[in-house]
This record gives structure tokens, C-alpha cells and sequence, in this order.
């Protein structure tokens, strides 16, 4: 069965603006949005799991939207509004995606024996760790 999004009132919607917008939801919720089809292929090539993938379908092919939607993808149309309520940039596609985060923590990382690190504090913007 399709599922189709026509309110910017639906809960996941207003979940999506949440994730988007503070950095503490995120990071409650384990989760961060990807917007682009390069970015959402980019995120499946690093092993992110994409949880729910919702869609224009007037500005994505569906040959498209069939690549990036796989059995443990919960993949949604969406309105033209409700698209525009949620996208950040004008040049996404029409598709955006929810992922769940990875653990970065130091102890759950596996190192080789002469791995190299790079540590940042305090990135420009927030939304970037």
C-alpha cells in the first residue's frame, strides 16, 4: 500500500522539523535528516541506515525513488506543501530522508594498528557532528 503525506500537520512531519532544527532531538532520538540524492547515496555508501525516505514525486523519477527504497525503508509521497514546509535547501530533489546515527564513541571504534585521528571542537555549524 502507498503511503502519501498531505498534511504539514502529520506527527513525522512535525518530527522531521524537530530533527532539523535541535541538535537535542537528534541526539535523543539517535536520528538526522539527509536531503539530496547524492547525499542519501552517499549516507547508504557510509553504511547509514535509512529509516524513512519521503518523497515529491513531481521533482524525482520514480526509477530513483526504486533504488534508494529498500525492504527496511519506510518510503512516503509527500505534497508539494508539505515538501516545502520540510526542505531546507531548494535543491534537494524532492527527496528527503530520515537515518539513524552511528556510535562514535571512542571505545566502539575499531582502529588498525597505525590509524590516524582527527578531532574537532567546536564545529561552525551545529547541525555537523
Amino acid at each position: 500500500m502507498q503511503k502519501l503525506i498531505s498534511s504539514i500537520q502529520n506527527p513525522l512531519i512535525k518530527e522531521i522539523l524537530q530533527l532539523q532544527e535541535k541538535s537535542r532531538a537528534r541526539k535523543k532520538r539517535e536520528l538526522f535528516v539527509i536531503e539530496g540524492v547524492r547525499e542519501i547515496y552517499l549516507a547508504l555508501k557510509g553504511a547509514y541506515e535509512i529509516e524513512t525516505l519521503l518523497y515529491y514525486p513531481d521533482l524525482i523519477k520514480g526509477l530513483e525513488i526504486k533504488k534508494l527504497c529498500t525492504e527496511n525503508t519506510d518510503c512516503i509521497e509527500i505534497s508539494k506543501d508539505v515538501f516545502h514546509k520540510i526542505a531546507y535547501r531548494s535543491s534537494t530533489e524532492g527527496v528527503i530522508a530520515i537515518a539513524k546515527t552511528k556510535n562514535w564513541h571512542i571505545n566502539s571504534l575499531k582502529l588498525s594498528k597505525n590509524a590516524l585521528l582527527l578531532v574537532t571542537e567546536a564545529p561552525e555549524k551545529p547541525g555537523n557532528y
